[in-house]
């Protein structure tokens, strides 16, 4: 090799080495005081830690659902400050599924007993403190909500499928004071005696959900709630009256039908929009069937309005 090639090949790898040392010694600097790419910010960030420990040991640990090749007790490092997914899982054992959040600078903690299984016996894999839950029949099946301390659920029978309604812990009181539940397209209703509430669900998983609206508010008993006209308008039976509220605008509520007995009972046929009720007749010590048709009524009601 002549001395002139040799000497700009010394003098190509000198600068090559130099511009790799330049470029990797920031990144070899980052990741030893604890920051970490973040590709979806396109920034450093600085990570943090997950320690998790479990009753019994040595159980596999899944993120995101992908393994760790981690089990228990153990500590996950480099983790960039976000929400993960945790599984838990050993044989002979229901799975233990909860989300962490990461936090920069910060060990976050899992201790945790897994309960045994049972056989013939399924758990929720999810462990929240549930308060109540419904069976809600729909058109394809069954569905299953429950209340608990993280939010509201929707799920099938067999426990798949978990569908987050909302985030909010509305507390067992409140919860075990409600009088029923209903699911109309994609909007569920729950009522206890003095109040009626709305949220919404939607068609899959999301980290900002609906809040829950309060619809209506009482001094009476409610007695019955149903969500009708196209799940535009919710007929209430509250007190002595029944009264159609406008869904999108609460403020606005029609009178429907007036019982002449506390004691009266009504059915709502959503598919033909109309009501029925068995009440007293007047002047007598009888009962009769009303049917009540609502289109009518509540167009007239709305051009009344729009009239005024």
């Amino acid at each position: 090799m002549k001395e002139e090639t040799y000497f700009i090949l010394r003098k190509f790898a000198f600068w090559t080495m130099s511009l790799v040392f330049i470029f990797c010694t920031p990144l070899i600097v980052f990741y030893s005081i604890g920051y970490k790419f973040d590709s979806a910010s396109s920034k450093f960030l600085k990570t943090g830690l997950l320690s998790i420990k479990t009753f019994p040991k040595g159980v596999n640990v899944l993120m995101n659902a992908h393994k760790t090749g981690e089990t228990t007790p153990c500590v996950l490092r480099g983790l960039l400050p976000k929400k993960y997914n945790i599984v838990l899982e050993k044989e002979g054992f229901y799975p233990y599924e909860m989300p962490v959040y990461v936090r920069p600078s910060f060990v976050s903690e899992i201790d945790v007993v897994l309960v045994p299984r049972e056989k013939n016996i399924e758990k929720l894999k999810f462990n929240f403190n549930v308060y109540r839950f419904f069976i809600n029949k729909q058109f394809f099946g069954e569905k299953i909500v429950f209340f608990a301390d993280r939010g509201i659920y929707i799920l099938d029978t067999d426990f798949k499928n978990v569908l987050k309604v909302s985030s909010m812990d509305l507390g067992s009181i409140l919860v075990n004071s409600l009088e029923g539940l209903k699911q109309y397209g994609n909007q569920l209703i729950f009522w206890n005696k003095k109040n009626v509430w709305m949220v919404k669900v939607l068609e899959s998983n999301s980290d900002i959900l609906p809040d829950i609206v309060p619809l209506y508010e009482t001094e009476e008993e409610i007695k019955g709630v149903f969500l009708g006209m196209k799940d535009r308008y919710l007929i209430v039976h509250a007190g002595s009256y029944i009264f159609a509220l406008d869904v999108q605008n609460p403020l606005v509520t029609f009178p429907v039908f007036t019982p002449q007995s506390p004691e009266a009972k009504i059915f709502y046929d959503e598919r033909t929009e109309t009501l029925f009720v068995r009440d007293s007749v007047p002047a007598s010590e009888g009962h009769s069937l009303y049917r009540i048709e609502l289109v009518p009524i509540i167009a007239e009601k709305k051009e009344h309005e729009k009239i005024s």
